[in-house]
């Protein structure tokens, strides 16, 4: 994960519709931009602030930009063609 090195960074990333996430006391806390709001939310809470109530909130925060794990599942096109193909026949 990417370490953000600044707020003003943080909230560069929110707009532009990036997920970043956060450690507090070992929890996992996500953030996420929807309609000027940002919404948090960690395994114990979920809840909407707006971005001043962000900022007085969160200015201090070490934030990081998330990135899903890779489950390793793909759709091959050449094999669901083939299976099909067997499969009409």
């Amino acid at each position: 994960m990417e370490k953000i090195q600044s707020f003003s960074l943080a909230l560069e990333y929110l707009k532009q519709q990036e997920i970043l996430v956060s450690f507090q006391k070992g929890n996992k806390v996500l953030y996420c931009m929807k309609k000027e709001k940002i919404q948090v939310q960690s395994k114990n809470a979920a809840y909407v602030l707006t971005i001043e109530d962000f900022q007085e909130l969160f200015e201090k925060e070490v934030f990081y930009l998330y990135e899903p794990k890779d489950s390793g599942f793909e759709i091959s096109k050449e094999k669901d063609e083939e299976y099909y193909g067997w499969y009409h026949k």
